[in-house]
Order: structure tokens, then sequence, then C-alpha cells
């Protein structure tokens, strides 16, 4: 009997099966839910992910996007319409960039529905978290899906960035009588604390009704009066002209440069 319970001891030990199945493979994104519109240009980035296998090494686990298994509802599978990128790690977990990888435009119509899973894989095991979103609204309607892949659409390298100054001052309008229209892909920006300076933060169309766009200038400034918990931030992000064949204005917002802020209200002016 003793020498049973010994084998028995030295098998659990040295099992290789039972030791990898006892690990398991921890998956956690920035966000799962993923509104994204129409006309986001391919390689945009959508979110991190962070994936673990604690105790163990990482070298051993691949990711990849793939289809819900059931799919039921409303709901599109949209797993080959997303890419990972490796970014580095010193800890020894692995961590990717979720970015688009082929044009929604012309697959999709805003207001679509579509989910995917993001898989990892040891070996033994497989590990999945299913992902949700929703196609909003184009920002410009006059874009067709081979404006979304071309050069002149892909976002600039840091720094080839022509940063705007934060603190220069709206010019003065020929006519105070036609309001300017700003319209933001997203303004609840939740940013991990490790985001890259560079990173596209959201896009910005502003448009003057009837009137020439050429005398719109922006820039980020301070929220006039802050209260409770709130820092100001509009000194650590940049805009970046977007082409325009409309006349209007387009912009990107990017991170400038690294701050540690909690809460960060700004004002887009």
């Amino acid at each position: 009997m003793a020498m049973l319970v010994f084998l028995s001891i030295i098998y659990l030990l040295t099992c290789p099966q039972h030791t990898s199945q006892s690990t398991q493979i921890t998956i956690r994104l920035t966000r799962r839910q993923w509104d994204i519109p129409l006309d986001t240009k391919v390689g945009t980035a959508i979110t991190y992910i962070h994936i673990a296998q604690p105790d163990k090494s990482q070298s051993n686990i691949t990711a990849s996007f793939g289809k819900v298994t059931n799919n039921y509802g409303p709901l599109h599978d949209a797993s080959e319409y997303f890419g990972l990128n490796p970014l580095k790690s010193d800890k020894g977990d692995n961590k990717f960039e979720a970015f688009l990888k082929k044009p929604l435009l012309g697959k999709f119509q805003a207001g679509d529905q579509f989910n995917l899973v993001v898989q990892a894989f040891n070996g033994p095991i497989i590990s999945k978290m299913e992902v949700y979103g929703r196609i909003k609204e184009a920002l410009d309607a006059s874009l067709v899906p081979s404006d979304l892949t071309t050069s002149s659409t892909t976002t600039t390298t840091t720094s080839a960035r022509p940063i705007l100054s934060n603190t220069a001052s709206i010019s003065e309008l020929s006519s105070q009588n036609t309001p300017i229209f700003i319209r933001l892909e997203k303004r609840q920006w939740d940013i991990p604390i490790d985001t890259r300076v560079g990173t596209a933060i959201t896009r910005i169309h502003m448009v003057q009704s009837d009137t020439s766009q050429s005398n719109i200038t922006a820039s980020f400034g301070k929220v006039t009066t802050n209260y409770g918990p709130f820092h100001d931030a509009s000194e650590i992000f940049g805009l970046t002209p977007l082409k325009s064949d409309n006349g209007d204005k387009k912009f990107e917002a990017f991170l400038n440069f690294c701050h540690q802020l909690n809460t960060v209200p700004i004002l887009v002016s």
C-alpha cells in the first residue's frame, strides 16, 4: 500500500500532462466592447490584449482570433477583420495590440453587431474570450473601401506628426452667426496607463455650415471650471490634420507624451 501511494505521488509530480492542465491561461482585454466607425482605417489599433500563464514559461503561448462557435441573432462574425501585433513585455508574459486588418466599409453597415473570440493556446490547453461590437456611422460618408487602405490615409509615425500647439487660441471668425459643429468618434477616452506615445485616440470632424472651412483652427484647451478629482490633460494630447475632400476639417487626436493621470476632462475647441 505504501509503495502504491509513493508511485502515485511520483506520477503526479512528473506527468507533464497533469502539470500543464492545472495551469490556466488568463486572457485580459483593455475593452471587450468594440464600437468601431464604419470608415475606420486599416491598421487602426482597437485594444490591448494581455495573456498570462501563471507559474509557467510564456514562450509556448500563441494567440489568434476565431469564430464564436454558436452565433445566434443578428451578430456577424468579424474574426477575419482583425489582427494581432505582438508587443514587447519585460515580465515574460504575452501582450498584443488588436488592430483592424481589413476595411469594414462595403462589408458591414452602420448599426451592425459583430462578435469574435480571442483564443490562446499553449499545447494542451486553449482558452477563449468572446468580444462583442457594433459598427458606428462613418465619419466621412464620401470614402470608399480603397481610401481606407492607401498610404494617404495611413497614420503617420510619431516623429513625422505635425503637432499643433495646444495653447494656440481660436482665431476670430468672419461670421460669428455661423456655428461650428464638432463631432468626435468617441468622447469618453478610457486609455491604458502604458499607452504608447503617438497612439491614435479618436478622430474629430469640424464643420462650419455654408462657410469656407479654411479659417477653422483646432486645439485642445483646459476646462474652465474643473471640479472634483479631474486632472487637466489638455497638454498631453495633440492633433494631426487628416485629408478631406469635402472642404471640412478632420483631425486625429493622439497621445503627445506620457503622463500619469486617472480621470481627465479636456476641452476640444
